[in-house]
């Protein structure tokens, strides 16, 4: 039998769905990567380009810092694409 992590959860906030909806639409995926039993990293794939988090989070912490994520390149992309179209 494989080894299972409960990854807790989270319930994110209005903005915080539409920023991930935006970013999934703007090819801007966030997700956890297993580092060991119950710790994991954060994975941003940005139009192909990947990078990882330097730091593990727990799973009380991990969809929380992953919707913080989503908001963070939600508000920091947005507001420039808004202005070009």
């Amino acid at each position: 039998m494989k080894n299972q992590w409960v990854m807790g959860t989270y319930l994110p906030t209005s903005l915080e769905q539409e920023a991930s909806r935006w970013c999934l639409d703007n090819n801007i995926y966030i997700y956890p990567i297993l580092k060991h039993s119950g710790k994991w990293f954060i994975q941003i794939n940005i139009s192909g380009k990947k990078n990882k988090s330097p730091d593990s989070y727990g799973k009380n912490e991990i969809w929380r810092k992953i919707s913080e994520y989503y908001k963070y390149y939600y508000e920091k992309y947005s507001k420039k694409q808004a202005v070009q179209t």
